[in-house]
């Protein structure tokens, strides 16, 4: 172990989100290969939110595991870097735009010679956006201060094109690298329970105006004989639930709530919708791949076209109703191959990815 490269994988905390969980899977799977010394550090020790997000299942008695006792990541900053320097890093990866940015700006504080590298995401000019002076000083300001970076990794060509046009100062640092996904225990937790709802249409993730669910609840009316299930929790959810009720469609959309192991119900879906405004590259849509399950997308920025096509589902076109009508029809009476769906699954696959991930973090080429 002397030997190897130390680095450290760093979350804001270790709540169920979809960058938390996509970080752990790596750190497991680095970690059983055995290349690098690998260590998780979560910045915080929140162990709730306001919307029951679940905790992510790891062990925090691995020697590798280090929780730091602190609620706010601003508190952090000497815990952080006394970690680090205990653990002789040489290399980090922060993930979670808030935390790139306070990892790059509470550089001078860490170890010399440590290597940053931050993976974002989103799109951060639909997520920041603002055209006043504020947010014209806002942005030279993160163009500085992501081009101390040592690498950026975005998640989709789509990124990677948006943060250069954001930030030109990064041109040259930034690589793409597709989100992971762990295959096989997607597989084991679609098994682990039954589902007592059958014929149903899925939509998954965080009730936030980003996810655009309103657009959705607004064309079922169009689709007597559809039950949609929503499952998810968040600030939106008591104002889609009224405007279900609103539409007189409440009958036939039922809101499960926040799920730790929403897959049973992914694998039974006819299909699966992302109407969202924007994304990063939807681990949904790539779990919706892993179960076979056909995908209809809103044709936003965020590598939707890097995952949908003509063989595993549909895109409409951005924000329209009418065209999220005609293809939710079309979805409705098309015949789709579930193991051509599942087959395309593999390039996300977690073994690969956390291997193109380690050759980043040592510098060996891929």
């Amino acid at each position: 172990m002397e030997s190897q490269e130390r680095v450290a994988l760093i979350v804001p905390n270790l709540l169920l989100g979809g960058a938390q969980r996509a970080i752990v899977h790596l750190f497991d799977q680095m970690d059983n290969e055995n290349v690098v010394e690998v260590h998780l550090i979560s910045l915080t020790n929140i162990s709730s939110n306001n919307y029951n997000v679940g905790v992510l299942d790891v062990d925090r008695n691995r020697y590798n595991v280090h929780v730091l006792e602190f609620s706010k990541i601003r508190h952090c900053y000497l815990g952080l870097s006394l970690t680090l320097r205990r653990l002789r890093i040489s290399t980090v990866l922060t993930t979670v735009t808030h935390v790139n940015q306070y990892i790059l700006l509470m550089n001078r504080f860490l170890p010399l010679n440590v290597k940053i590298i931050v993976r974002e995401t989103n799109m951060l000019s639909l997520k920041y956006k603002r055209s006043d002076l504020l947010g014209k000083i806002f942005s030279k300001y993160y163009n500085y201060l992501y081009s101390t970076a040592d690498k950026i990794i975005a998640q989709s060509q789509d990124m990677k094109r948006d943060l250069e046009e954001l930030y030109p100062d990064i041109i040259g640092k930034t690589i793409v690298i597709n989100n992971p996904i762990n295959l096989k225990s997607i597989n084991h937790s679609s098994r682990e329970y039954q589902v007592r709802h059958t014929n149903f249409i899925l939509i998954l993730g965080h009730l936030t105006k980003q996810k655009n669910h309103v657009l959705l609840i607004q064309i079922i009316s169009n689709f007597p004989d559809v039950r949609l299930l929503v499952i998810g929790d968040g600030p939106e959810k008591s104002s889609l639930v009224q405007l279900a009720a609103y539409l007189g469609v409440d009958d036939r959309i039922e809101f499960l709530g926040f799920m730790p192991n929403p897959f049973p119900y992914l694998m039974r879906a006819k299909f699966i919708v992302l109407p969202s405004l924007y994304e990063g590259f939807p681990n949904v849509l790539l779990e919706a791949l892993a179960c076979g399950i056909p995908i209809l997308a809103n044709d936003c920025k965020g590598g939707i076209r890097e995952i949908v096509t003509e063989t595993n589902g549909l895109i409409f076109e951005y924000n329209n109703s009418f065209s999220l009508i005609e293809k939710f029809r079309e979805m409705l009476h098309k015949d789709w191959d579930r193991n051509l769906i599942r087959a395309n699954s593999a390039k996300f696959d977690l073994k690969s990815i956390a291997q193109t991930y380690t050759n980043v973090l040592i510098g060996r080429p891929s």
